[in-house]
Order: structure tokens, then sequence, then C-alpha cells
């Protein structure tokens, strides 16, 4: 067998699957590679886009006065009406929600009552309500 020269060819003995640069001196992007960028790109506008309230209701979430209005958001699973009722509490919400309800309760640990009967997170309903526009 024949000895051969070494090449000066940067790619000699790169697997095949390995591209060559084109002219612009880019590497060439797949199809599967740009699909995730833009999976990226729309999952960091969600972030974005859904940050601002979200942290706005963390910032809402200490209810500390005892006998306000809490919003107790549970899992689709749970019963909302039945666990308030098990935490010792009252819905006063005007309008039903299929996986949360504002209800007060007596004594200071009312919010910790309703997250030991099954509550995801309860809420300042006072804050809440700030946010939107019903009180002052």
């Amino acid at each position: 067998m024949p000895r051969v020269a070494p090449s000066s060819d940067p790619l000699r003995g790169r697997p095949a699957a390995v591209a060559p640069l084109d002219p612009g001196g880019e590497p060439p992007v797949s199809p599967r590679a740009r699909a995730a960028a833009r999976a990226g790109l729309l999952a960091l506008g969600l972030i974005a886009g859904l940050g601002g309230p979200t942290a706005a209701l963390v910032g809402a979430a200490d209810p500390r006065t005892p006998g306000a209005p809490v919003l107790a958001v549970a899992p689709p699973w749970v019963d909302v009406d039945a666990l308030v009722l098990r935490a010792q509490g009252r819905e006063v919400s005007p309008i039903r929600a299929p996986m949360a309800a504002l209800a007060t309760g007596a004594g200071p640990d009312f919010p910790q009552r309703l997250l030991a009967a099954g509550a995801w997170f309860v809420l300042d309903g006072r804050r809440l309500a700030q946010f939107c526009g019903a009180a002052g």
C-alpha cells in the first residue's frame, strides 16, 4: 500500500457529517436547530409575558390579616367548596371560579388550614381586588 503525504485540507479526517463553511463563513443551520431556537424564543416570550402578573400574585401571597378575604387556589380535581368547608371557612366569591374561591375564616391560621385541606396556594384577597380595580 502506498504512503500518502499529509494533506493541507483542514476537513481531511473529520467525519462526513461535518459540513464545510459556506462562502460567508457561517456554518449551515439544520431545520432541527432552527425549530429548537424558535421554541426557545417562544418559551422566553411566554416567561416574559407571564412573569409580571405572576410576580404580582406572588407579592400578594402573604395573607396575614385575620378575617380578611383570601383566594384559595386548588387543583382541578379538588372540590373548592368542600376545601373551604374543611378549613372551617365560608366562600364569599361573587362569581364562582373553577379552581379558586374567595373565602374568609376565623383565626389567623385560616390560610394554613386551607393549605392543609388541599389548596395549592393562598393569596391575599384584598391585594387581588386592587389588581382588578375593585378596591380604592
